[in-house]
């Protein structure tokens, strides 16, 4: 009605009247006031609406009417949405004697609603969905106390409601199935949480940000399908997780960031497909892993990245796992054994290793279907260890970086089935004991390289003849850098490449 009137601001009489009046608003059977005063962002007059007997939607009714303080009290006994009804209303802060009896919908309710900050009892048996009901309303800190029988959705219900930490009281939650985003930046909150999560299938990000948020969490998770990022920043949580992960799929992030965390994980993982970064920049964690039964786990890339004090055996099943790429990333105390790890579906381990200064364990790996492994090893600078993987990487088409800055490293590294690598930059760059072959003699070995640049720059002691001959003349035809091969390799480095 007054959608988008953007100077509107006079007073508003609806009622019914007496035939004989001069101004006859019959409200009696207006089934809907949605958007009514939607964007009158200067309207600040009393409403009042008298037998408004058979209204079902608010929908709406004041969202964006940022100047809008007024009491309201009207009946509402047959309103069954009140969706966005007073989203992003920033000044609107009035108790609210709703009856709310039929509502079903509370989703985006107080929204960017920054001002309000009211009790509400309300009766919300019937409400099947509280989405975003209070997201972003900064300063509302009220103790919630709802009857949730019915309730099916409380995705990002107090997200970014940065001053509440009054308890959450649901009668019942059996229904609920979304939790996504719950608690997300809810930065004070710190509640006990008792919900019913029977019929739970989505967590994801429940408490991501909740940075003070520490409290026992006894789930039950037996339908739960996604965990993403579920405790990612939740830097105060660190409590025991006894969860049935069994029909998990996805736990990418799920510690991300968690910086008290340090808690053993004991998940049936049956389900699982992606576990990337779950533990990144978990800087506390060095606790056991074990996830039982992963065979259908695809995604382990960054799952311990910037896990710096993480040390402690990696045993699980990584028989259909595809990228491993980051996986220790700055895990600067790790030094574990992983010769349980089956890599035959890896395709990439773009650095895996890369400034995993404590390790130096064996890594015989299936390789059979790599093709990346830039900066595998580099600054990883206790490693020397034989690699014979690099005799059967076959499909390889990166390798530049692979032991940049690796400065304990000195193997010898055969590359003489790589002929589809086509970049070697920097391959040995910095790693300052490298004195050992580099072989990557054989049949067309070379064939598509394009970078040798800086390959061994700064690899003082190098002394080795790199052997690129091979028995075709067309080896090395598609190089086009050679700049700085060998700069600050040994000042005793006098090796004959005229082949």
């Amino acid at each position: 009605m007054f959608d988008g009137a953007t100077k509107f601001n006079q007073p508003v009489s609806l009622f019914q009247t007496n035939i004989n009046q001069p101004v006859n608003f019959n409200v009696m059977n207006v089934l809907t006031m949605e958007g009514m005063f939607l964007d009158a962002v200067v309207f600040n007059q009393t409403v009042n609406f008298f037998q408004v007997a058979a209204l079902m939607s608010t929908k709406s009714m004041f969202s964006g009417a940022t100047n809008f303080n007024q009491p309201l009290n009207f009946d509402t006994t047959y309103v069954q949405s009140m969706s966005n009804m007073f989203a992003s209303a920033i000044s609107f802060n009035q108790p609210l004697p709703f009856d709310t009896r039929s509502l079903t919908d509370a989703s985006y309710m107080f929204s960017n609603a920054t001002n309000f900050n009211q009790p509400l009892e309300f009766n919300t048996s019937e409400v099947r969905t509280m989405q975003n009901m209070f997201d972003n309303a900064k300063v509302f800190n009220q103790a919630i106390n709802f009857n949730t029988s019915k309730l099916m959705i409380v995705e990002a219900m107090f997200r970014r409601t940065s001053a509440f930490n009054s308890s959450v009281s649901f009668t019942s939650t059996r229904a609920l199935t979304n939790f996504k985003n719950m608690f997300q930046d809810a930065v004070s909150f710190n509640q006990p949480i008792t919900f019913q999560t029977d019929y739970a299938t989505d967590m994801s990000s429940m408490f991501y940000g909740a940075s003070n948020f520490n409290q026992p969490l006894n789930f039950s998770t037996a339908n739960v399908t996604t965990m993403d990022f579920m405790f990612q920043y939740a830097v105060s949580f660190n409590q025991p997780l006894n969860f049935d992960a069994g029909k998990v799929q996805h736990m990418s992030n799920m510690f991300f960031g968690a910086l008290s965390f340090n808690q053993p994980i004991n998940f049936n993982a049956g389900s699982l497909i992606n576990a990337g970064s779950m533990f990144d920049s978990a800087v506390s964690f060095n606790s056991i892993v074990n996830l039982s039964s992963t065979a259908l786990l695809i995604a382990a890339g960054f799952m311990f990245a910037n896990a710096v004090n993480f040390n402690q055996p990696v045993n699980f099943n990584t028989t259909q796992v595809t990228t491993m790429n980051y996986m220790f990333y700055n895990a600067t105390k790790f030094n574990q054994p992983l010769t349980t790890l089956n890599t035959g579906k890896v395709t990439t381990m773009a650095r895996m290793f890369s400034f995993a200064t404590s390790f130096n364990q064996s890594v015989s790996f299936d390789t059979t279907s790599l093709t990346d492994t830039t900066f595998m090893f580099a600054g990883a600078s206790s490693f020397n260890q034989p690699v014979g993987m690099t005799s059967r990487m076959a499909n390889v088409t990166r390798a530049g970086g692979m032991f940049d800055g690796a400065t304990a490293f000195n193997q010898p590294v055969n590359f003489s089935s790589s002929s589809n690598c086509y970049d070697f930059t920097g391959m040995f760059r910095g790693a300052s004991k490298m004195n050992s072959p580099v072989t990557l003699a054989a049949p067309t070995s070379t064939t598509n390289a394009v970078s040798f640049s800086e390959m061994f720059d700064g690899a003082s002691a190098f002394n080795q003849t790199a052997n690129f001959t091979t028995s075709t003349s067309t080896a090395t035809a598609n190089v086009q850098t050679m700049d700085g091969m060998f700069r600050d390799v040994s000042p005793d480095f006098q090796q004959d490449f005229s082949t």
